[in-house]
Formats: structure tokens, sequence, C-alpha cells
């Protein structure tokens, strides 16, 4: 999510590994053992309206682009984390992962409906 962090994280990359990289931030090019996964995330955080919801689109295009669980699933179980004082952010919280998850749906399949 941050260039600063990624020294620290690129060694523990393994070969064949996916790096998922805040391209509005991240300007480093990965090392060749691993695939690239560019989001912009902070820019698409930033149209949305919600520049701090940058995690949740990187979380909903991790989902989208692995089929780790199904999208509905990741949303469900976001709302179950809320603490009660946070529900109110689940709404905003499900528009981001969903942000996240279309991006790398069109990103793989332009123009697609």
């Amino acid at each position: 999510m941050h260039p600063s962090s990624l020294p620290a994280l690129l060694p523990k990359l393994r070969p064949g590994g996916l790096l998922f990289a805040n391209e509005t931030l991240v300007q480093v090019a990965p090392p060749a053992r691993v695939t690239d996964i560019p989001v912009p995330a902070t820019r698409l955080a930033e149209q949305a309206g919600n520049l701090m919801g940058a995690g949740m689109i990187m979380l909903g295009a991790f989902v989208a682009h692995t089929g780790v669980v199904p999208l509905g699933r990741a949303v469900a179980a976001m709302r179950a984390a809320l603490p009660a004082h946070r529900t109110r952010m689940a709404d905003a919280n499900a528009a981001l992962l969903e942000c996240g998850a279309g991006w790398v749906n069109e990103a793989r399949h332009p123009g697609a409906a």
C-alpha cells in the first residue's frame, strides 16, 4: 500500500507469488519471480470520496483477482467483523470492496458488461 513497506516485504514473496501494489503510491518494479498486480487503490478511493478506503479497495481487488472467496462472502465477513460503533461504515466499505473488484474485472475484460 505504501512504498516504505515494500523493501521489507519483497524478500518474503515466494517465486510465483502475487504482489498487489498500490500503483498510486508504489512506483517500484517488482522482481521477475513474482506477478505484479498494480491497483490504483488511492486514486480509486479519492474518486469514491473516501481516501481512507484504499485498503478496502485493495482487498476487493485481491478477492476478485484470486477468487479466494466470492465477493459477497467478503462483504458479509466485513459486515460481521465491524464493531457496533463502526456499523455505520458498512455500506461505504461494501461499496469500496465492490469498487476494487470491479476495477480488476474491468482490467481483465475491458468493455465487458
